[in-house]
């Protein structure tokens, strides 16, 4: 109630009911068994061994969704009235090597199932399927999470991954809502809470990814996708480890160079080049940065000996042994004479023009970064679908208010 001059009025504005008509596909058994027949040999179809009337029907209370691109289900066109809809994953392929994110963002919610609906049942069909858009309503808690009131409801779908996806699959068929529908091998949406973790946890992902898979990261391969309108492909870990990597690069190479411009240390001649510019632009090409026309290649080894000790600790707190460590690296990997004291990671921001340059590097890369946490975040709200009124344990009902 809100109150105004002392008088109790009515709420501005109250939960209300929202309902639209949906159809599932009228062919969507058949569809199904063939698209797990014609998936490529190393394609991992969800659920291909139960692609069934039972698998495939729609159950009060479960997450409708709609595929992006819709002429890939029988040419059947999506409009704002009769959208078509499904809530089971069985049957459809996943390519060899696609992201989870990859895979989501093919798929988009439409609401929650307020009726039943079986392919084969005919009349049902006929009717269509009454989704819920807004409102209140009662669901099973799937997921693996409690919900308490207040908790932000998002879903994730079935995992790329056959195995772990096999281990989902056990643990939110045990129960439907009435608890007596329970059916084997059903993949559907799966509920998740949503919190800041989600969000604050995507750069420590990121950095595990760059350290454990440097060489997989390609940052010159990610600038033609981006070029190309492709970045999307790519996981929102995957794309914030390749900027990481970017920025860091840019920054290891921009001190270097300022480092031999100043004088303070001079190139080996391990690294081609005739000038100073020619080497610079084959340590580049060394750091993945640039393609190199002169036969260079990337060295990793180089690249995760200073990952490991840059990207495990703050550089302006490093320890002075770390800092020594650093020193070292540079002198063994790039530098033959050292006209005066090498300028330690560390402390380099004291050198004006190299913190100059750094800063400009920094706010390049900070676009990109920037670019990459806003992709994140737009697949995080996507995906958020309303809000728990009550606690719920696993496997438990879960009273929810939707987002229209």
């Amino acid at each position: 109630m809100a109150s105004l001059g002392g008088r109790s009025r009515p709420a501005v504005a109250t939960q209300a009911l929202i309902v639209t008509n949906c159809v599932l596909d009228t062919n969507i058994l058949i569809n199904r068994q063939q698209m797990a027949a014609r998936a490529p040999s190393d394609a991992s179809v969800i659920g291909k061994s139960a692609i069934g009337a039972a698998q495939l029907r729609v159950e009060e209370g479960e997450l409708l969704m709609t595929h992006n691109t819709p002429f890939q289900f029988s040419g059947k066109a999506m409009s704002t009235g009769r959208a078509v809809v499904f809530s089971s994953f069985n049957g459809i392929p996943i390519e060899n090597g696609m992201s989870q994110d990859a895979f989501e963002d093919e798929f988009m919610f439409v609401g929650m199932a307020h009726s039943n609906t079986t392919p084969d049942d005919g009349l049902g069909m006929q009717n269509g399927i009454s989704a819920k858009r807004a409102g209140s309503g009662t669901t099973l808690n799937n997921s693996s999470e409690t919900f308490a009131p207040g908790d932000v409801i998002g879903y994730r779908l079935p995992s790329v991954d056959k195995e772990k996806r096999a281990r989902e699959v056990i643990s939110h068929t045990t129960g439907r809502v009435g608890s007596d529908r329970y059916t084997p091998n059903k993949h559907v949406a799966i509920l998740r809470k949503v919190t800041y973790k989600d969000i604050t946890s995507q750069f420590d992902l990121a950095v595990a990814a760059l350290l454990d898979n440097n060489a997989g990261i390609s940052v010159h391969q990610h600038e033609l996708l981006s070029a190309g309108g492709q970045v999307n492909t790519l996981s929102s870990t995957q794309e914030i480890a390749v900027l990481v990597k970017k920025a860091y690069n840019w920054a290891y190479w921009s001190a270097i160079q300022t480092a031999v411009e100043q004088g303070y240390v001079t190139l080996s001649p391990t690294i081609n080049g005739s000038t100073v510019g020619a080497q610079m632009l084959s340590l580049a090409a060394m750091l993945g940065l640039v393609k190199s026309n002169i036969g260079v290649r990337e060295e990793f080894e180089m690249q995760e000996d200073y990952f490991r000790r840059a990207l495990k600790g703050s550089l302006g707190k490093t320890s002075v042994e770390m800092q020594n460590a650093a020193n070292d690296q540079l002198e063994r990997d790039l530098f033959t004479t050292q006209t005066r004291a090498a300028p330690s990671f560390g402390q380099s921001g004291k050198f004006d023009n190299i913190a100059e340059q750094l800063v400009h590097i920094a706010n390049t890369a900070s676009n990109d970064l920037t670019r990459a946490y806003g992709h994140c975040l737009d697949r995080i709200h996507q995906k958020i679908i309303g809000t728990a009124s009550c606690f719920a344990a696993p496997q438990a009902s879960v009273d929810y208010a939707l987002r229209p």
